[in-house]
């Protein structure tokens, strides 16, 4: 699992219940976020890669609260979509991401672990981004559609730290003037 930067308070995941309102996002599976997968991944090896971390994920979820899944979820999101490839060796997992349903969460569950999993510019991103969720809560489509909305914003999570610490090739050492009347 990823250690988020900060935990989602205990008083919200004690209190957290299903979504059955308006801004309930649609019913979502690991199928779903499967597809995503399949749709969003740049190369086999990084599909492959993916999978067995989100199979991970799955075969732990059954300890987390389920905001701490959804926190999970966009953190490793986050690490998928990121400008590196990953490990040169995905993770071993023996755990079936086809099946099962996730949690039914809803915007404000998502704008809660948005906020506990980035700060800065970046965070003001991903809740506008979620802000553009909450202004289609009435046509969010399918689980699948949503999970990939959940991804692209987890996009824009790592993009802007990956652009700061990018490193810069090594400068050239400065000629030393060279004194013309000097003599060698």
């Amino acid at each position: 699992m990823i250690e988020p930067k900060r935990t989602i308070p205990d008083w919200y995941k004690a209190d957290w219940t299903p979504a059955n309102g308006p801004d309930r996002m649609p019913a979502m599976t690991w199928q779903d976020l499967e597809t995503v997968l399949d749709q969003l991944a740049r190369t086999p090896e990084r599909k492959a890669w993916a999978d067995q971390l989100f199979a991970r994920l799955q075969s732990t979820s059954d300890v987390l609260t389920p905001m701490d899944l959804l926190q999970q979820i966009i953190l490793t999101a986050s690490v998928i979509a990121g400008p590196t490839a990953g490990p040169s060796a995905p993770p071993s997992s023996s755990a079936d991401l086809h099946a099962g349903a996730l949690p039914r969460w809803s915007l404000t569950d998502l704008e809660w672990a948005i906020n506990y999993s980035v700060s800065g510019p970046r965070r003001a991103l991903a809740l506008e981004r979620q802000r553009d969720l909450l202004r289609r809560r009435g046509d969010l489509g399918s689980g699948a559609e949503t999970l990939r909305s959940i991804f692209l914003i987890a996009a824009g999570l790592l993009s802007g730290k990956a652009s700061r610490t990018a490193k810069r090739p090594p400068r050239e050492p400065e000629a030393w003037p060279r004194d013309s009347s000097a003599s060698c």
